[in-house]
């Protein structure tokens, strides 16, 4: 249970980062094709459809920052790379207005409070 939880933790958070890059990359390539072709419920159906996933992937991620929080409590002695990335993950929750950014802003206290964060 002591590895088990940082690790599911991460993963489930990585998953809200792989929606934001997928999100990112279609508004950024795919997007302006869809400008070309004129049809605005297309368009229109693919940015929901994003938004949709991104929520979803948000909600499985907010999951586990649920357990990251849960893991560094139980865990004082966490691992060095599970202190790192949950100080990326709160950086990373920030653009998520407004629920991500009271989670990274909260996550980021509580690291910082506790100590956990070392140099």
């Amino acid at each position: 249970m002591r590895t088990v939880l940082p690790i599911v933790s991460t993963l489930f958070q990585s998953l809200y980062l792989l929606a934001l890059l997928e999100f990112a990359y279609v508004l950024a390539t795919r997007l302006p094709a869809l400008y070309e072709a004129g049809d605005p419920r297309f368009h229109a159906g693919t940015i929901a459809g994003l938004l949709v996933n991104l929520v979803l992937y948000a909600a499985i991620g907010l999951i586990g920052a649920l357990l990251a929080y849960i893991s560094l409590r139980q865990l004082p002695e966490s691992p060095d790379w599970f202190r790192k990335t949950s100080r990326f993950f709160a950086w990373a929750w920030m653009p998520f207005v407004p629920l991500g950014t009271i989670v990274g802003i909260y996550m980021l206290r509580w690291l910082k409070v506790r100590r956990i964060d070392r140099p």
